[in-house]
Parts: structure tokens; C-alpha cells; sequence
């Protein structure tokens, strides 16, 4: 996920993005922006929603990959709204949400190998910060332009981020039914 980070911020290793490092306010308030967005996202869809679904459907394989696949589509849906506020087109909304939902699929795995939400938490703000340096480049800012893509590139992207997707079901084939007793014990609490 950090080489897909690094990826996703190529312009500050090719030299097409330049931080402004004259505005060292905007810079922290920029990281603590990304960073609450991955703990506020994390927290919603693989602590709780997540959650809730294995505590339903977890006590079997099966009911496992259904709850990290469902939550996971449901976090790559809600990327809709950015077709709804006229931010992106259709296909680049379906192209993130298709991606989204193959990196929710990974960071659900992780969690659950793990047992913990704190590297989803970080790995989601590194990749949301690289994806978005451009609002502190030099001459950047939030960016109010109407994002679109070809449909080559929006099958490059998927293609790109199909790995994700199978190291996240490549992971969660090591998580066992019994491993989840903290979602499915009748007394249920947030991890």
C-alpha cells in the first residue's frame, strides 16, 4: 500500500508537484485533515460497519468474506459523492469507487489479520495525502476543477490497483472464524 501511496504522489518524485513549504500552518493543517479522514473512515467502515456485519455473518468463512466484501463495497459506494457535487465525472466516480472498494477489501483484511485499526488508520491518510498534494503545492489549492477520465486510463487504474484487492483476499484466507471472537461474542465492543 505505501508503493501505491508513492504512486499516487508521483508528481513529488517526477518534480511536477513542489511543496510550499512557506506556509507551514496550511502543511500541518493539511496532514491532520488526511489523517482525521483515515480515522474518520476507518473507524466508520472497518470498526464499525465492518463490525456489525461480522458480528452477524462471522462466525463462518463464508459469513467472514461476505461481511469484509459488503463493507467494502459500501465504502467504495460512498465515493459516489463526488459525482454528486459535480467534483468528478461518472467514470472517474466508478473508477474510485471500484478501486475504493478493492482497498477497503485490503484494509479490512488487515484488520482483521492484525487485530487492530490502527495501521488501516495510516496507511488510509498516507495514501489520501500523497493523492492530494497538490492543494499544498507552490501555485496548488484546493482544486474546485471537474475531474475526468478516459476510458483507458480508467482501466489502467483498476488494473493498477487489482493487486490490492488480491492481497487483500490472499490475506484474509489466514483469518480464521475463531479469530474474530471479539465481533462475535454476545457482549460486542470496538476494537
Amino acid at each position: 500500500m505505501i508503493i501505491f501511496s508513492f504512486l499516487n504522489g508521483a508528481g513529488l518524485i517526477d518534480g511536477s508537484i513542489v511543496i510550499d513549504k512557506s506556509k507551514p500552518f496550511v502543511i500541518i493543517l493539511f496532514i491532520l485533515t488526511y489523517l482525521s479522514t483515515g480515522l474518520f473512515e476507518e473507524i466508520l467502515c472497518r470498526g464499525v460497519v465492518l463490525g456489525v456485519m461480522l458480528r452477524k455473518w462471522g462466525s463462518t468463512k463464508k459469513g467472514c468474506y461476505l461481511s469484509v466484501i459488503l463493507s467494502s463495497v459500501l465504502f467504495g459506494s460512498t465515493h459516489i459523492v463526488h459525482f454528486m457535487l459535480h467534483h468528478f465525472s461518472l467514470l472517474a466516480s466508478l473508477t474510485q469507487i471500484t478501486y475504493g472498494t478493492f482497498v477497503g477489501v485490503f484494509f479490512a483484511a488487515c484488520v482483521l489479520r492484525n487485530k487492530s485499526i490502527y495501521p488501516a488508520i495510516i496507511l488510509h491518510a498516507i495514501f489520501d495525502i500523497f493523492g492530494s498534494l497538490r492543494e499544498i503545492a507552490v501555485g496548488g489549492g484546493i482544486n474546485n476543477a471537474y475531474f475526468t477520465i478516459s476510458i483507458p486510463n480508467a482501466i489502467a487504474s483498476t488494473i493498477v490497483m487489482l493487486p490490492i484487492l488480491i492481497y487483500g483476499l490472499f490475506i484474509l484466507r489466514k483469518v480464521k472464524p475463531s479469530d474474530l471472537s471479539i465481533y462475535t461474542e454476545e457482549k460486542f465492543k470496538m476494537v
